[in-house]
């Protein structure tokens, strides 16, 4: 029993790519699929979805749609296009299941694959891949830190930028010298003491001791040191 694979599925290129080899036969023999359908004893929507890269015959149907048109070809691609790797010994294989969801050449590599997960607690599997990230997060920015101190980053160049943690910035700002407003409450050095001489200029010697003395109560009158 053969499958309709998805559009968006992986296998969808290799069933197009038979597909349009059996467009290319049909065209050429001038045969539509009704024909076909009946030469090799299939029905004629199978054939349109062998035609359209929705299935991917078996084997045995290719050499048969190869022997009614006349196409060896198609038996040929569709024994290249089921091969496969296993993923355990890499063993080339050949799928030839309806499914095509093969992934081992034999029971042997299926049974090691799943021993090799037996009592593996997935929550373990789980924090320890938690635990990888983390410390790769933490090394990514402790390199990002010594290659841009300033915290902004200037390289959108750089293989590390889909994963820094830097906000990225296409000019890198000028620093200039700083230097105190005139309105920031910094003053010229000795500009205070000239003008404390200019103030007290203005008064004798007795006014300025009368003021001093006033000043002086009025403070000791403040903190409550003398009576009101």
């Amino acid at each position: 029993m053969s499958y309709l694979i998805p559009i968006v599925s992986t296998k969808s290129d290799r069933a197009i790519r038979f597909g349009r080899e059996l467009e290319r036969a049909m065209r050429a023999r001038r045969v539509g699929r009704r024909p076909v359908a009946r030469a090799i004893g299939a029905s004629e929507t199978s054939v349109m979805y062998w035609r359209t890269g929705r299935i991917l015959p078996r084997i045995v149907t290719a050499e048969r749609l190869a022997e009614a048109l006349e196409w060896p070809r198609l038996a040929k691609l569709a024994s290249e296009l089921r091969r496969k790797a296993c993923l355990v010994c890499g063993t080339e294989f050949v799928d030839d299941s309806g499914s095509d969801n093969r992934l081992y050449c034999n029971l042997s590599c299926r049974s090691a694959r799943g021993k090799a997960t037996v009592g593996v607690d997935r929550r373990q599997r789980a924090a320890l891949a938690e635990r990888r990230l983390t410390a790769s997060q933490r090394a990514v920015a402790a390199y990002c830190a010594g290659c841009e101190p300033s915290g902004r980053c200037t390289t959108p160049e750089c293989a590390l930028r889909p994963v820094s943690p830097l906000p990225l910035f296409t000019e890198r700002p000028e620093v200039g010298s700083l230097k105190p407003s005139p309105h920031s409450g910094y003053r010229a050095p000795g500009l205070q003491a000239a003008l404390t001489t200019s103030v007290w200029a203005r008064y004798s010697s007795e006014e300025r001791e009368a003021r001093i003395a006033r000043a002086a109560s009025a403070s000791k009158l403040a903190r409550g040191l003398v009576p009101a």
